[in-house]
């Protein structure tokens, strides 16, 4: 019965991404685009600084990146160009830019988190998208240092946090403990054992382990709610996180059937942490706030760059509704997805907003494929629970940023 669920959905966001792509053909004839705002997480990188020193220690693995730790992947910096050409080709058929176009002072605003992969995904999207123009890339701190605004803060989120998150990773894997969490991950974590021969490194041979820890997991909050896990499954949490980034460097190295039962595990931790709209919203509060009033600017053009987690905070604290997306390792956050929210205008003058997830799907990421309007990214419509859609299938504009008014001041308290 799951499987049938599983392939229904399947088959059903397919149909929607084909009616969208036809709705959009119609749509410049009808609605001019007159906005558009991107929240976009960055390309390909390699592990993060931790996670290298941890990978050191517990696998002989050959690893291969092409970057220093945590930075945008070469492969990265050519899969963000892609998606900056396609949506300069999308922008030039849409009447938005002209070939060549070089915005005015203050038209369009890049920017993005103090990190060099944010950073240089920023740079790589606005050389795709804008060629001729000599682009800044604004951010706040030297590069390698995180910004507040991407931190996900959940200061505020209540002395329950920890038992919420607790609750929701008990709840969202079906289980009624941290055992039972660990056993149902088993075949996920033995697997990560085997792929990165774990027995035979130095930490194993050291603390005399053959597997890694299996009664450890832990959840612990600060007094400002500050979020760490801590344990063995965090440790395989991690590991799959650098199996999936090898993947996309090299697929030649990594089985995609293996991995996808690795990733399994993946995102079971910001699952759990991103548990309601109201925490949320919290986390995602000065990214909300940054947002906003760029919708309410004059800007034409605004492209922030920051992280997958950052995405998720954001989709939940605004209502999105659950979706689902096909031909991806990552079902929620795909390497460089991005939010798109599009101000359009009736032949009458009414503004709607159309919003959507864009990403490259595995194949064009494996094989570095040239994105172009008659080959796309895959685009994916966002639902939103209680605002309802006009006849036309958009939201009106002034109920979109109703909703995140309403958002940024539940979490403003």
């Amino acid at each position: 019965m799951k499987k049938f669920l599983n392939l229904f959905l399947v088959v059903a966001v397919i149909f929607s991404m084909i009616n969208f792509a036809q709705a959009k053909e119609n749509l410049p004839e009808k609605y001019r685009l007159e906005k558009i705002l991107i929240f976009s997480r960055h390309n390909v990188r390699s592990p993060t600084v931790t996670l290298s020193k941890t990978l050191n220690q517990i696998t002989h693995f050959d690893w291969q990146w092409t970057s220093g730790p945590g930075e945008l992947s070469l492969k990265g910096g050519i899969l963000e160009t892609a998606m900056g050409q396609y949506f300069r080709k999308y922008l030039e058929n849409e009447n938005f830019i002209t070939a060549q176009y070089v915005p005015t002072e203050g038209e369009f605003r890049f920017y993005a988190n103090s990190r060099q992969r944010t950073f240089a995904t920023a740079k790589f999207f606005s050389s795709g998208l804008l060629p001729v123009a000599n682009v800044e890339i604004e951010h706040k701190y030297k590069l390698e240092k995180m910004e507040e605004m991407f931190e996900n803060d959940f200061e505020g989120a209540g002395e329950n946090f920890r038992e919420k998150i607790i609750a929701k990773l008990f709840s969202e894997n079906n289980v009624k403990n941290f055992a039972e969490l660990t056993e149902k991950f088993k075949p996920s974590t033995d697997l990560i054992e085997r792929t990165v021969d774990f027995k035979n490194s130095s930490y194993a041979k050291k603390n005399n382990l053959q597997h890694f820890p299996k009664n450890d997991f832990a959840v612990e909050v600060s007094e400002k709610n500050s979020v760490t896990f801590k344990g063995g499954l965090h440790t395989a949490t991690g590991i799959s996180d650098a199996l999936l980034m090898q993947f996309y460097e090299n697929p030649s190295r990594i089985n995609e059937k293996q991995l996808e039962k690795i990733m399994q595990l993946h995102d079971i931790e910001t699952d759990a942490i991103f548990a309601d709209s109201t925490s949320a919203g919290i986390a995602a509060k000065p990214l909300l706030k940054f947002i906003y009033d760029e919708l309410l600017s004059d800007r034409r053009f605004s492209f922030i760059c920051g992280h997958d987690t950052n995405i998720r905070a954001i989709l939940t604290a605004l209502d999105v509704e659950d979706y689902f997306l096909p031909d991806t390792l990552e079902p929620k956050t795909p390497i460089g997805v991005k939010f798109v929210v599009e101000k359009r205008i009736s032949p009458g003058g009414q503004a709607y907003a159309d919003i959507y997830l864009v990403y490259a799907n595995l194949k064009q990421i494996k094989n570095m494929e040239v994105l172009s309007l008659e080959y796309p990214p895959y685009v994916v419509k966002l639902d939103f629970k209680n605002l309802n859609r006009a006849e036309n299938g958009l939201y009106l504009y002034s109920d979109f940023i109703e909703r995140f008014d309403d958002t940024v001041a539940k979490a403003d308290f």
